[in-house]
């Protein structure tokens, strides 16, 4: 089983991605400059040698391809886009999601893992809901795991994205290295449909039709909350009785009150604050006040009088927040429409 110091994983299956601690893993990738790296064979043994775990190997690598690799916004918006080998990759420090992808796997074969790149469908930079007009238009991976079991993901995204300015924002994305194949493929979908990894295969009419989700920001992922479970789970609601339902990234982590978050339903101007569970992985709340065209978001409390507010208890801030100040941050909103 696995810590991250603040939280108590009870489950009994070691290779649960999302509560695994990858601290030492993702701080030992930090340590290789791509301009001092040589070779990819190189590369791949200092990254990888230390680890016994083929999954603690595969995070090395990943997260190298976050610190190193940026996503190449000038030839993707100038239509200038090549293809280029792994080892052009490492040089320039520059590529879109097929460099990543074979830089990826290359540095895995060489590190004693089987790894493929996967071709497909993403829903990635100007996606919008059934407007589908390339059906292959962006790669990913998939690395096989100490279980024999397939995990895919995406160095691409997990590296950054890219903002509505064009350019890149290098921002870490761990979700999409320990997502389910059921969680991964909502936003990609593979030309071979066999490298869903799942046992009942989407097809592409499922694949297009599914429902955006409300509006994500980052903090809702930084704070460990999980995209999958939320509810509602559509981003445009109706003006009518609603339960709101935000669960943490783990299932099975129990988070010990000192590190329990308040979260606040925000309808317009009025906070109210969400009940949590005994094991501080489920905040519920409902609400009756939904008006059409009402602003809608669920926020983070931050601070309160004048302190961190994480451990705050919903007692203690429905008691305390008329005399006492305090801040939030918004991490997720919907629209509403009749």
């Amino acid at each position: 089983m696995y810590s991250s110091g603040r939280n108590t994983c009870t489950s009994q299956n070691d290779y649960c991605l999302i509560c695994r601690d990858f601290y030492a893993v993702d701080a030992h990738a930090g340590n290789y400059p791509r301009q001092y790296v040589t070779s990819i064979p190189i590369l791949a043994f200092e990254l990888c040698n230390p680890f016994v775990a083929k999954v603690d190997k595969a995070r090395a690598i990943f997260t190298w391809l976050h610190h190193n690799i940026a996503y190449d916004t000038k030839a993707y918006f100038q239509n200038n886009v090549r293809h280029q080998s792994p080892k052009e990759t490492l040089k320039t420090g520059l590529s879109v999601c097929q460099g990543y992808a074979e830089l990826f796997q290359n540095l895995a074969c060489h590190a004693g893992l089987e790894a493929i790149v996967i071709s497909g469908h993403g829903k990635g930079y100007g996606y919008k809901s059934n407007s589908i007009d390339n059906l292959k238009n962006h790669s990913w991976n998939a690395v096989k795991l100490d279980s024999g079991q397939w995990q895919l993901v995406d160095p691409c995204w997990g590296a950054g994205s890219v903002d509505k300015n064009q350019n890149f924002d290098r921002k870490f994305k761990a979700t999409v290295f320990t997502s389910s194949p059921e969680t991964f493929r909502i936003k990609h979908f593979p030309s071979d449909p066999k490298y869903q990894f799942c046992k009942r295969e989407m097809s592409w009419e499922e694949y297009v039709m599914v429902e955006d989700g409300p509006l994500i920001y980052d903090d809702f992922t930084d704070k460990e909350f999980s995209e999958v479970t939320i509810e509602p789970s559509c981003r445009i609601i109706k003006p009518e009785p609603t339960k709101f339902i935000i669960t943490s990234k783990c299932p099975h982590t129990f988070i010990l009150p000192e590190h329990q978050y308040v979260l606040l339903l925000c309808i317009d101007e009025v906070r109210t604050p969400f009940q949590v569970d005994s094991n501080g992985t489920t905040w519920m709340c409902e609400s009756s006040s939904i008006k059409e065209n009402s602003s809608v978001a669920v926020a983070v409390l931050e601070t309160f009088g004048g302190r961190d507010g994480r451990g705050v208890t919903v007692d203690e801030y429905l008691k305390n927040n008329k005399i006492k100040g305090y801040s939030w941050r918004h991490i997720c909103s919907w629209d509403v429409k009749k």
